[in-house]
């Protein structure tokens, strides 16, 4: 593929290739804009249409486009068409400014910041895993950040039994079992496995015999050495991972005391900074001597999480979870044409409901252009926690209203979220009534 040639090329007539990212022998990715006015920094990933099944590739990018989740890469659109003489497929997604593989080659991370990323990676796996897919590629360069929220990519998953295929599937990051059997929720804790312990000492462990260093801190080491037996069935899942970190017992095969007394401690530190990846603290700050405490902060615990940096997304079908009639707290609408029309609960991870104690209220500002979109969104009432505001912000821009004539003003609206361990709820009010 000719990637200095392809630059500034439009890409089916309304992506214009910015800048060259990175990419392999058979795959190019670029910088492009998304959105109405291009309003949007995002990645488009190219792929000569001749060099794969492109109707099965094309297939699986629109399974996972409907995929939402805080921790996964958002798919915005695929399709297929020419760039000069080549016909290619490509795939248009939510653009990461980093990746945990350029951390590692200059430091490994410290025990606190490898706490940051598996919890949230366990996260999106759950999630994936529950849809019926398999990451199937997870590996530092697929450990993302984008803002400050630590993402997966989404571009290479597969439904569960799915083969790999292709050479790429012989390394290090891939379960035993995966040539014969397929894409599992097995292979991906093999792959967290052995990411982990990268992380941690910049060097993977022969996927052959895995090799797992005495100084690798615990609970990473008891970790390590159940996430990576090569019997599946005798592998520990993520639900033993998760019970851990917390310091419960994994049936027979739970860890040491000393492991479990120390994955007690560890915990705060998921808990403080579980579901965000804090990328200006984790991938511009100096190597440390020791990993810092985590420092003490009120409940519930408040990862921060910047207003995105791309501009407010287009909404799609595929974008959050859309309320319930059931879970709807509505208050009287003022007296208006305008309404929602499709409302948008914030997703929570599991870690980060668990924390909640009582009630965490955040209201956002919605700007209303007359086609019905959220133009722009910000924080009107944070609330106690910078982290759920993110979230909230994040599910506003999805939301919906109905339409005016195109000379009508912009409408600001009040969006009112609450976030409880068992329950989210959102009403809407017009912003001076």
């Amino acid at each position: 593929m000719n990637r200095e040639r392809w630059q500034d090329q439009v890409v089916d007539g309304s992506f214009r290739l910015l800048r060259y990212l990175g990419g392999s022998e058979s795959s190019a990715v670029f910088l492009t804009e998304y959105g109405e006015g291009a309003s949007q920094r995002a990645a488009i990933k190219l792929v000569p249409a001749d060099a794969v099944d492109a109707g099965r590739l094309l297939a699986r990018w629109e399974a996972a486009r409907w995929l939402s989740h805080p921790h996964l890469i958002r798919l915005f659109q695929t399709g297929r068409c020419r760039v000069e003489d080549r016909e290619v497929l490509y795939l248009v997604m939510e653009y990461a400014e980093e990746d945990l593989a350029r951390v590692l080659a200059e430091r490994p991370l410290s025990p606190a910041e490898a706490l940051e990323v598996l919890g949230p990676a366990i996260d999106a796996l759950e999630h994936l895993h529950a849809k019926g897919f398999s990451h199937a590629r997870l590996k530092p360069s697929n450990i993302l950040a984008a803002g400050d929220q630590l993402k997966l990519s989404s571009d290479g998953v597969r439904p569960h039994g799915e083969a790999s295929g292709g050479p790429e599937s012989a390394s290090a990051y891939d379960a035993p079992e995966l040539p014969a059997g397929g894409a599992a929720p097995s292979g991906d804790v093999w792959s967290l496995a052995i990411t982990l312990v990268e992380a941690l000492t910049q060097r993977p462990p022969v996927r052959e015999a895995p090799a797992l260093p005495d100084s690798l801190p615990q609970p990473f080491l008891t970790i390590a050495r159940h996430a990576l037996q090569r019997d599946p069935a005798r592998r520990w899942t993520l639900s033993d991972i998760r019970a851990c970190l917390r310091g419960e017992p994994v049936g027979k095969r739970g860890g040491s005391p000393a492991a479990l007394r120390f994955a007690r401690l560890a915990l705060a530190g998921v808990l403080l900074v579980g579901a965000t990846f804090v990328a200006t603290r984790l991938l511009n700050r100096p190597p440390a001597a020791e990993a810092p405490a985590p420092a003490p902060v009120e409940p519930p615990p408040v990862p921060v999480e910047r207003p995105s940096p791309y501009g407010a997304p287009v909404a799609s079908p595929d974008s959050g979870r859309e309320i319930k009639p059931a879970e709807r707290l509505e208050t009287a609408m003022p007296s208006t044409s305008r309404a929602p029309v499709r409302r948008v609960l914030p997703e929570v991870p599991q870690s980060a409901s668990e924390t909640i104690q009582g009630t965490v209220r955040v209201t956002v500002r919605v700007t209303v252009n007359p086609a019905g979109n959220v133009a722009g969104a910000a924080a009107e009432s944070p609330g106690s926690s910078r982290y759920f505001t993110g979230l909230a912000l994040e599910a506003a821009r999805k939301w919906v209203f109905d339409s005016a004539p195109e000379e009508a003003a912009p409408e600001d609206w009040l969006l009112r979220f609450e976030f409880q361990r068992d329950a989210i709820t959102a009403e809407a009010r017009r912003a001076g009534r």
